[in-house]
């Protein structure tokens, strides 16, 4: 049998050497209860209830509607808040571009969003805002059809195929009208692609206040419906150069009863055809 000393130097060893072992296990179960704690308290508190559900960024949408897109209401807890799927539902709103959603302690959520900026309309079967990408973001209203130049003459199918593609397209019929419209020049209801790709503008009478004064002395009346065919795109300036040369040489009598003006690509040839 050993001594009992030496019984009781192998006992202090395994007791030294338990001690940290023992110790970490305290303080892990400590800490661990701790926060097991503090996550029941910060998680089934009323303090971290949501009270506010700040807007920023709603312009066309109101913060109400806003707010109700979110799967997130006030009364819930903030810590517990699944912000991932509000980001998403809030994106799935056609007239939201970018959402972002975040905590501010103790008890309010921050919705930051960025709308859509509809630039045209596009045709395609029905009506659809586009931005100024050319991208299609929502189905047209009746309330949000006025006062935006529509681009025609592109097919559904055609977008479903190709969507950048004819994204391409509605930006270079704006860059078209933003052509036109450097100087004075008839107002413009619509852009059409032909289906060479061809581009004709077709007019719309002013209204006595709509355009400028110079616009409206430089015409004062003209048939609705007034198509001008630039053409396929290229040198789009030179030929609306040769369309203010004709315009300038119809009398009002003319302006009122022309339906189309044809510009030849090759610029030495234009046709004018009025109503009967």
């Amino acid at each position: 049998m050993p001594k009992p000393r030496v019984m009781l130097d192998a006992c202090g060893r395994a007791v030294r050497r338990g001690v940290p072992a023992i110790v970490a296990t305290v303080v892990v179960t400590v800490l661990g209860g701790g926060l097991w704690l503090g996550y029941q308290f910060v998680t089934t508190s009323d303090r971290f209830a949501i009270d506010q559900i700040e807007v920023h960024g709603a312009d066309r949408l109101s913060p109400e509607l806003v707010r109700a897109a979110l799967p997130i209401q006030r009364g819930e807890n903030l810590i517990t808040a699944d912000l991932d799927s509000a980001r998403l539902a809030l994106r799935n709103e056609p007239w939201i571009s970018t959402a972002d959603v975040r905590r501010q302690l103790p008890s309010t959520l921050i919705v930051e969003i960025k709308e859509h900026s509809p630039a045209v309309l596009v045709e395609l079967e029905h009506l659809y805002l586009a931005d100024a990408q050319g991208r299609p973001f929502k189905r047209a209203s009746d309330a949000e059809r006025s006062d935006l130049p529509l681009v025609t003459g592109i097919g559904r199918d055609e977008y479903r195929r190709d969507p950048e593609g004819t994204s391409h397209r509605v930006t270079a019929a704006l860059d078209v009208l933003r052509q036109w419209h450097t100087v004075d020049r008839l107002p413009i209801r619509e852009i059409r692609y032909d289906v060479h790709g061809g581009i004709a503008l077709i007019a719309r009478e002013p209204s006595p206040a709509a355009g400028s004064p110079a616009t409206r002395a430089l015409v004062p009346s003209y048939g609705e419906g007034l198509t001008i065919e630039l053409g396929v795109t290229g040198d789009m300036s030179s030929r609306m150069r040769t369309f203010d040369a004709v315009w300038s040489e119809l009398s009002t009598d003319e302006h009122t009863r022309a339906r189309t003006i044809h510009l030849d690509t090759r610029l030495d040839h234009v046709t004018v055809s009025f109503k009967s």
